[in-house]
Formats: C-alpha cells, structure tokens, sequence
C-alpha cells in the first residue's frame, strides 16, 4: 500500500509541476507584443509597386498627391500624400562619412486621410514603403518596417500600432533624462562660467515689449547627426536612417508650434527646420578621428564628446545613437539659463582648456536591452530639446506640473513616458514660464539666432508657393518656359527672375502635364491630349484646355465595375468594394479552415458561405490577409501562417527567444511565492524519489540491508511451463512446507545432497511463500548466516 501511494504521490507532483511550467510559457505567450512596450499592433502587407507608381504620377504631374489605401484595425486609411518642402533649409545637405550624400528631399511627406479633413499624416517613402505617423479621431498610428521588430524574415514589410497601445516595462527602473544631481551639478558650472554680451540686454528689451505681436523669427535651424550604432540599427541604410530622424524633428516642430509659450492665448509657432544631417555608418566605427567609435560611452561622457564640435551655425545639435545607457537613460541635453551659457543659439566657447558647443543634446533609442517606440522617442527629443530651451524639470510634487493619473504627465516630467496619454506631448505652466524668458532673450528677438521659416526651395524641382514653374537648376533644366535658377546665385543676371515664366509664356510643364512644352500655351481640348491613363476604376483623363493642370477623372462606374482580377469592385474610383456587394451582399470570412482564402458572401437572411455561384471567381487575391489576420493568402487557395515554422523551430523559439526568457524573469519577479512552492516541490519530488529508489540501490556498506534484487514477476503455471529445469524442489523442513529454489543456470552442478548440506551449513536460507498457481511468486536472498 505504502509502495502505491508513494507512486500516486510523485505522479501527483510531477504532473503539478507539468502544469504549473505550462502556466508560465502560456503567460510568456499571451503577451502579443512587438517588443514588451507595445501591447497590440497590426501588420502591413500592401503592394508597394502601387505606392512606387503612385509616387512617381506625383513627380510627373506635380500637383496629383500620393496616395495610400491600406486596412488595419479594422478600418480603411486613405492616405493623400505631398513633400513636405518646409521642413529643410534652401541650403540643406546630408554628410555620410565625411562625403556629401544626394538625398531626395521629396521622399520626406506630409498630408492627411482622404476621408477626415482634420486628420494629419507625415512620414517618408522610403524603398516604396511608408514609414510615419496617422492623426486620426483622437488617436496616433505609427507605421514602421517589420525589419527590426523580428529576428526571421517575415511575410508582411510593416507594422502599425495606436499610441494607446504603449506601454513601459516594469521589470527595470524608469529614467529617461539623465540629468541627475552630478550632472546638474556640472551644467550649472559651466553655464555660469560664461554669458552672453546681450543677454541681459535683450532679456529686459523684450521683457518690456511683452507678446503683442507673433515673433517671425519663429525657426531653429537644427544640426542632426546619428553615430554608427543608429545607422546599423536601420541595416546601415543612409535613406532610412534620415527619414527617421525627419519624421522626428516633424514631430518635434508639431509639437512646439501648437504651444503659447508667452502666454497670449496664441500658438507661437515655433518650430524646427534641417539645415544638415550628418550619418555615421558602420565604416565610420574604425575610424580614429571619429568620436563615438568606443563601444562603451558614458551618458555624461556621450554628450560632452557631442558638444566637442563647432555647432555656430546651427540654433542646436541632436546627436542620436542606439546605445544602451546607464540607469535606463534615454537622453541629456544642456539647460539654457537666462544668465548664463548652455542651450538655444549658445556659442563654441572654451571649458577648462577645451572648447565646447553648450547647444547639444542627445536622445538614444534603445533601453535595457530593447528598442523603445517612435512614440517614446518623439516625447524624448521634446523633452531634451525642452532642456535647450531653458525649461528644467516639471516638479513632481506640484500637481499642476505632474498631475499624474489618467491624463499623464507633462513633456518635461523627469522620468519618461509612453507617450500615450493626453499630457504626454504638451508642455505645464511651470515649463512655459522657463522657457518664455529664453526665447526672448536669445531666440525671437532681432539679436536671436531663430530664424524665419522658409517657404519655397527654387530649383528642387517642385512647384511650391510663390513660383509659377520649378524645372531644377539650369545645367538640369530642359524647360524653354520656366527661368531655371543658377547654382551660384552670384551669376544670376540682374532683373532675372528664378522659378518664374519666362516673359510671354502662359505656362511651364514643370507645373502640370497639360502645358504644352514647346508653345508654353495649354493644350487644347480638341487636340485630346491624354494626362492620365485609364486604371481599374477611373476613366482616361484629357486635357481641357483650361489649365496646365491634368483635370480630375472620371471614376468608372462604382460597384458594377469589377477590378483585382475580378475579387474586388470599384467605389468612388478606388479598388477598395468586395465583389460580394456586386450581388447585394456583404463580404465576411468563412471559418472552416480549407475555405479561409474563399470569396465568402452573406446577407441578412443567409448564412456566411462561400460564393461558388460566382463565376470565374474563388479565391481571394494571393497576398490577402485571413485567419484574422494571423496569416496569407498563397497563389494556391490556402492560408498560410505568417510564423508557419516547423513544430521543433516553434517550441524553440518559445521556449529560448529572449521575450519568454523576459517574461519568465517578470512572471518570478512578481510571484515570488509560486517559485518557492515549485523549489519545495521539486525537492519534495527528489526526496520521494530518492527514498523509493534507494531500496533497490546497491551498496558495498556491510552494516546496510541487502538491496532488494529487481526480477520479471511470472505466474507459477508459465514457469512451470517454460522453465522445467531450471526449478528443483527442496526437502521440506516441516510439514506442509514445500521450497522452490530456481538454481542459476550458470552456476555449477550439485548432487541433491550436496546442495542441502551446503544449504544448512554455509549458504543462504531461502524465503520462500507458497502461493495459489495463478498468483505471482517472490523468491529473494537473504543475507547469510554468521
């Protein structure tokens, strides 16, 4: 009895800790997340040679915006593209390697969804893929590739998650600013080591002139350069890792320019433009001139190496890495002082022997190990730019400045934030009131280093406010109509006017594809000059003879015209309709698992079930998403999984990848009690199997019992059978008493009478238990006589 109970006990424990561990890994799995800081996000799988030929109609024709359709989180963005031309200088280069790098500015973009007027989108096209951010209904879409989120190639190009949807690990302290009180310490140093000549000046000039009118000295020309560890981070490509860094400083001025810092009531406008972008790549780590090859920098350290250049030509420099500080710090910034040196407009001075640019900050996008999001670096960027500007720390015991709770604290708040709630982007009270005595007095004023916004770029191509034509600069110009500005402005000839027609011309193509080139006239309408072709579901357009402009054309008829090789109808002239609205009805998903990729209907009386009664039409389009989401449609009818890895590569991946391993160090963390219960049943476990094993051990301790020999335990009747000789009755020793000895057939053979002599002498006494012939036998040696 006791031998089966100890047997149901380690059972019972072993299948506990069986279930327990299954607890964990399904706990570990449940967290669908990009990485640990983003709870739910959806994937992109939209045909970029759409979006490639959608760009280039746009360079062509001028004035036709790019467009974008996609679905995600249930619902349809219609994105309408243009450049954003505001957010460079005329001047504006990117340095790669100490080299000019040709970037196209066009690529950076700005615009809104087609159906919500108050929306706003911006971002960059790069390698035909859209990478930014949706401002819609209250909430922030941010569109990323899928590259650096995933270790293996997968079978959609990006991801896009909602700004509600952040969140901060727990597991590790949060920092965000590394201004600490050594840190303070040494910035108030060296701001108080030197001032500039009119700052009191202009402080008490602009003080008395108050806010009465909008400063249009409103623009900080920015230097932004990212070391080698941020290029590599975005696969060493010098076109992403610019539009990222774009993106941000686009979220930055959007940031700033909705905030009334001098307390009027009006946006101030302020806002941030590129002059240059400086990328270090990979090749630039060896170098022995470059200041950020060591691998382990200092936060503190980082950011005097990134003031050590000369940055007077710039209102203030951000140097972005992708490097792990200490403490979780995700950026450090100089703080700008009425009466001392440091921040905004701050000029290349000496520091005990070495001369430093105080206008710098720093921002790293990387985090105990981790990759924060876009949401959670855009809030860095203000935050350390909030620190140039003057701003120092909202204090975390005023509730007006970090009020807390739902709707979150301020952009200044000195641990970092998600980003996601509503305070999250918005400067409090008490950082206005520093920041507006430093704008004054360096910044807005005519002695500031603020600059006014530029609006048009003559000679990159684009028509933008203020010119009438745009062919590029004269060695590139092959437009007789427009006067194509010179390189050097030197050379241009008196009464010359860049960007604008030529004397007697009506019109440019470089405007719109309806001027004639050669005439400089519009084309006529009877001269059926096509502007755009005929797609899926628009109708050929002609020039109208109105405008150089390519008019609007006609969408073909909606629902009856089918497009997508017959799986989808036309609406408003957008393949977006399901051919199940052809026939009255509406598109849902069949959820039997052979007919996931089939064209499925229903209407209010039916039924979801697949629309066999459609001809020539069965299947979804390869590339479509099924299985809700979770995989795609291939050429041949069947949903494959996005992770449709072999069982050994899937338990692999759960059970070692560095998320589980997290989430498992996080689930001990915070359950602290249930480790101690698995310890102690796990040396439960060992001692019950210890101690039920060890009666079989054998041992060479003479003081020790004999350990019990293990055998085949066989019915007398099939031994009797099977083993005739191998079995020899013993002299009875009393009556009724019946012995059976089975002899070792290796041993040596005895007489009868020889083998009981040796029995009762000197060998072993055999205990032995008559049993019914259907019962199992024991037969087990005992230790010897002395």
């Amino acid at each position: 009895m006791a031998v089966y109970l100890s047997q149901w006990l380690n059972k019972a424990i072993v299948l506990s800790l069986l279930l327990l561990f299954y607890a964990v890994f399904c706990f570990a799995l449940v967290r669908k997340n990009l990485n640990g800081n983003i709870d739910v996000y959806d994937t992109l799988n939209y045909d970029t040679t759409r979006l490639r030929k959608s760009n280039r109609i746009k360079r062509s024709v001028g004035d036709s915006p790019v467009s974008l359709n996609f679905r995600a989180f249930d619902r349809h963005f219609k994105l309408r593209l243009e450049p954003d031309n505001g957010l460079f200088t005329n001047d504006f280069i990117v340095e790669s390697s100490g080299k000019p790098y040709m970037f196209d500015r066009s690529i950076v973009m700005k615009g809104k969804l087609a159906d919500e007027s108050d929306s706003e989108v911006y971002g960059t096209i790069v390698d035909d893929k859209f990478h930014g951010k949706i401002i819609s209904n209250g909430d922030e879409y941010y569109v990323e590739s899928s590259k650096p989120y995933f270790s293996s190639p997968e079978k959609f190009h990006s991801v896009i998650y909602r700004k509600s949807d952040i969140r901060f690990k727990r597991s590790h302290p949060i920092s965000g600013c590394g201004i600490d009180q050594e840190v303070a310490k040494k910035i108030e140093e060296v701001r108080q080591m030197k001032r500039p000549l009119n700052a009191r000046k202009n402080s008490e000039e602009n003080i008395q002139r108050g806010s009465r009118e909008l400063p249009t000295q409103n623009t900080c020309q920015l230097l932004v350069q990212a070391d080698h560890t941020f290029t590599k981070y975005y696969d060493n490509n010098i076109e992403t890792a610019t539009g990222v860094l774009s993106n941000l400083v686009q979220s930055a001025t959007r940031m700033y320019a909705s905030t009334d810092f001098d307390g009027d009531g009006l946006a101030d406008n302020i806002g941030f433009i590129i002059k240059r972008i400086k990328i270090n790549t990979t090749a630039d780590a060896s170098q022995p001139n470059n200041p950020f090859a060591p691998a382990n920098i200092g936060v503190s350290k980082y950011l005097d190496i990134a003031s050590q250049a000369n940055h007077n030509d710039f209102c203030l420099a951000v140097t972005f890495a992708n490097r792990d500080f200490e403490n979780g710090v995700l950026g450090l910034a100089w703080v700008a002082g009425a009466g001392g040196a440091g921040g905004i407009c701050d000029r290349f001075q000496p520091y005990k022997g070495q001369s430093m640019s105080l206008n710098s900050a720093i921002v790293t996008i990387l985090n105990y190990g981790s990759h924060v999001s876009t949401a959670v670096t855009e809030v860095t960027l203000a935050h350390e730019l909030g620190h140039n500007f003057g701003s120092q720390h909202d204090p975390t015991t005023n509730p007006t400045c970090a009020p807390g709770g739902s709707v979150g604290n301020f952009i200044m708040y000195p641990k970092a934030t998600a980003g996601n709630k509503v305070n999250n982007k918005k400067f409090s009270s008490c950082s206005k009131n520093y920041i507006k005595p430093i704008l004054n007095s360096r910044a807005t004023n005519s002695g500031g280093c603020f600059r006014s916004r530029e609006a048009a770029i003559c000679g990159n191509g684009v028509v933008e406010a203020g010119e009438a034509c745009d062919c590029g600069y004269r060695q590139r110009c092959k437009d007789s109509c427009c006067n194509a500005p010179y390189e050097n402005s030197a050379l241009t000839p008196p009464g010359y006017k860049p960007c604008q027609l030529v004397t007697g011309k009506t019109c440019s193509p470089s405007a719109g594809p309806c001027c004639n080139p050669v005439t400089c006239n519009y084309q006529p309408a009877a001269g059926n000059v096509s502007c755009a072709k005929a797609g899926e579901c628009s109708l050929e357009a002609f020039c109208d003879g109105t405008n150089y402009t390519c008019p609007t054309a006609e969408p073909k008829p909606d629902i009856q015209t089918t497009c997508a090789n017959g799986v989808k109808v036309c609406k408003e002239g957008q393949c977006e309709g399901s051919i199940c609205e052809k026939f009255g009805q509406v598109s849902c998903t069949c959820t039997v698992t052979t007919d996931l990729c089939s064209i499925c209907c229903m209407n209010k009386t039916s039924k979801c079930a697949v629309a066999s009664w459609i001809s020539g039409v069965k299947n979804l389009s390869p590339g479509t998403p099924c299985n809700a989401f979770t995989g795609y449609c291939d050429v041949f009818g069947k949903c494959r999984q996005v992770n449709e890895d072999g069982p050994l590569n899937r338990l692999t991946n759960i059970l070692f990848s560095a998320e589980t391993i997290q989430n498992l160090l996080d689930w001990i963390k915070k359950y602290p009690w249930a480790v101690a219960l698995i310890c102690l049943g796990v040396i439960m476990f060992m001692a019950l199997f210890i101690k039920a094993c060890s009666v079989h051990t054998p041992s060479s301790n003479p003081t020790m019992v004999r350990h019990r020999q293990l055998t085949l335990r066989r019915s007398r009747r099939y031994r009797d059978d099977q083993d005739p000789q191998l079995q020899r009755r013993l002299p009875p020793s009393g009556p009724g008493d019946a012995r059976y000895f089975k002899q070792d057939p290796r041993a040596p053979q005895s007489s009868d009478h020889q083998g009981a002599s040796h029995h009762g002498k000197h060998g072993y006494q055999a205990k032995a238990q008559y049993r019914d012939r259907t019962e199992l036998q024991h037969i087990t040696a005992i230790k010897p006589k002395a």
